[in-house]
């Protein structure tokens, strides 16, 4: 089992294309300075000992070297002693709408965004219980099989967005069957599927995949994100807004948070309806009504020791930086012999 230590170390790695655009930028003052000293023809006879493709294979040293460096501080750490451990807990699947009206901002810094703030606050509340993740939009798909690894769950969520999803609508009604085929058939624990969505454009079924799930003994709770006034839905590409999403005459469509929906399926489903307006405190509320249920001692094999590390990523940042120091602007004679370095 594979988990990074610190997970903000790769908000580094966005400075990448910055240093990449750096470059281009100072390769082309660099280039129109020399035109300006003397012809490209010139240039060659007086710096024939300057051969210009060093730079960009020292560049790509430095660079490879930086994303080695932030590797190594991220600090990837695997799994070295698997043990039975006996725990009592329930198990929770939750169900994250991954539709295009999740990406509105009526609720900062989107509806999305702070459904995911969300789950991770409620797994820092739980404890003992195994949890999974289906995510759905126009289908429902298993994200994250049920597992005592929260770590791993917050990894998921960090990959997650609405365009990984190739089908629009909002199919609550498949997610909640999904989740309750995704339960271990092998521990009768009790079980409970907390639905996370605006509730908008919803499939005619919600309601009796609600009531199917509480025959078979599964609580289904809900936790609405949005507001009733709602906001326009930002259509993005690689997580860049292009437009707003438009009905057929042209006019920007406005996304509403529908509770009386969302409402009807935890009650269908023997839950409680929440509304996620303070993160903490829903999460909180969510637990607490989790704690009711009937816990059941579970064995479960986890990981109990991980190594670290981050010593190769260090080994080969340090080697790269060495290969950087040891090819000099200037052509060595071996190597001119060779011409590694000619146009």
């Amino acid at each position: 089992m594979l988990r990074w230590e610190h997970t903000w170390a790769f908000y580094l790695l966005a400075i990448v294309p910055l240093l990449v655009v750096l470059y281009i930028v100072f390769k082309s003052r660099r280039k129109k300075s020399l035109r300006k000293f003397a012809s490209p023809q010139l240039m060659k006879r007086l710096a024939r000992d300057l051969p210009m493709h060093k730079h960009e294979v020292k560049f790509v040293f430095i660079l490879l070297a930086f994303v080695a460096l932030t590797t190594a501080i991220a600090n990837p750490e695997l799994g070295s002693k698997l043990e039975e451990v006996k725990r009592e807990g329930i198990d929770i699947m939750i169900a994250l709408d991954l539709s295009r009206s999740m990406n509105a901002t009526d609720v900062s810094p989107s509806r999305l965004e702070k459904a995911k703030v969300f789950i991770n606050k409620l797994l820092s509340e739980l404890q003992g219980d195994r949890i999974g993740l289906v995510i759905f939009a126009g289908n429902a798909y298993v994200q994250m099989p049920i597992t005592t690894d929260y770590s791993a769950a917050t990894l998921f969520l960090e990959s997650i967005s609405s365009e990984i999803v190739p089908r629009q609508g909002t199919a609550i009604g498949e997610s909640i069957r999904l989740s309750l085929e995704s339960f271990d058939k092998e521990n009768e624990t009790n079980r409970a599927i907390v639905i996370i969505s605006d509730g908008e454009n919803h499939e005619g079924d919600a309601l009796e995949a609600a009531k199917e799930a509480r025959a078979a003994g599964v609580l289904v709770y809900s936790v609405g994100v949005g507001t009733a006034k709602g906001a326009p839905v930002p259509l993005t590409k690689h997580g860049v807004r292009y437009d707003f999403q438009r009905d057929k005459d042209g006019n920007i469509i406005t996304s509403k948070m529908y509770a009386e929906m969302l409402r009807e399926v935890a009650e269908a489903g023997g839950g409680t309806y929440f509304s996620l307006d303070n993160t903490r405190e829903t999460a909180q509320l969510l637990n607490d009504d989790l704690l009711k249920l009937e816990k059941k001692e579970m064995e479960s094999r986890v990981f109990t020791d991980y190594e670290d590390h981050f010593q190769l990523f260090l080994i080969i940042c340090l080697a790269l930086l060495l290969l950087d120091w040891l090819i000099t602007y200037k052509r060595n004679q071996w190597l001119k012999k060779m011409d590694l370095f000619e146009h």
